[in-house]
């Protein structure tokens, strides 16, 4: 009877690996589902295919004065989320973090980052983090801000805005485990419709922070605008420099042109 353990023993063995594989194979044939064309189309964007292990394809689109980039995300167990990134003219001069529903603060922590007190009109359940409370509850209290991600939450199970000096992240789930190209094709749409007003709002505090001069300063971190002097990191694709808190929190480098952003299209050599 020990041959029937051992047996038992090595399918347990077995079991997981053969579901990441499997999870795997099926992400790589995804660039090929008609989802993430569905959702270039309904933004007037392009799709290019990453190559790679549990890369999803970017949806390259047009916003106010700037260029998007969306994307399929992976969190595991059959889990995906759809993000949308921009970048500003110039930067808020903080990081900071927005979710509905609340969220516990994130792993990685740029330094300064703590948690926020809303004094705006935003759903009261949100949670926010911030390097600089007074300019984030500034941003969230506009209210075109404050209304799109309300109107975002009631259509993803979760919103979660993310604000790293020019770099605007925002990510939405479901409710229930969907393929990346379902996701993308599911919740796309209103993602990016939520985005372009963000970056309005955002834009133009960006313009009244740098007019009041109120801008970062020279050699700041460009992910939250404070001095380097805490664990700085330099992006060995472009320069630039980031705290490495600030790096984890924009998931590689916060220019666009750069190779190592999370989202570099292919001509950029990602």
């Amino acid at each position: 009877m020990m041959w029937v353990l051992y047996l038992c023993g090595a399918m347990a063995l077995l079991v997981a690996p053969s579901v990441a594989v499997a999870e795997a194979l099926r992400l790589r044939r995804e660039p090929d589902d008609v989802g993430f064309w569905v959702f270039a189309r309904q933004v007037e964007g392009r799709c290019h295919v990453r190559w790679g292990r549990r890369q999803s394809p970017i949806v390259r689109l047009p916003l106010p004065n700037a260029e998007g980039r969306a994307r399929a995300v992976s969190l595991g167990r059959g889990v995906h989320a759809v993000e949308v990134r921009t970048w500003l003219p110039s930067s808020v001069g903080f990081a900071g973090r927005v979710c509905l529903p609340p969220a516990p603060p994130a792993r990685w922590q740029a330094p300064g980052m703590r948690v926020v007190e809303a004094e705006t009109p935003l759903d009261p359940t949100a949670s926010m983090e911030s390097t600089d409370p007074d300019r984030l509850n500034r941003l969230v209290s506009r209210r075109p801000a404050a209304e799109a991600l309300s109107q975002l939450a009631g259509k993803a199970a979760v919103v979660e805005w993310k604000i790293n000096g020019r770099l605007l992240a925002l990510r939405t789930r479901p409710a229930d485990p969907m393929s990346a190209a379902a996701v993308v094709e599911a919740l796309g749409g209103a993602t990016v419709d939520a985005l372009r007003v963000l970056l309005v709002e955002a834009a133009e505090l960006a313009t009244a922070l740098a007019e009041s001069g109120e801008a970062p300063p020279p050699r700041a971190c460009a992910g939250c605008g404070r001095p380097q002097g805490e664990d700085p990191w330099q992006c060995p694709g472009c320069g630039e420099g980031l705290h490495r808190g600030c790096r984890e929190m924009t998931e590689g480098c916060a220019q666009a042109s750069c190779r190592l952003t999370a989202d570099a299209p292919p001509e950029l050599g990602a």
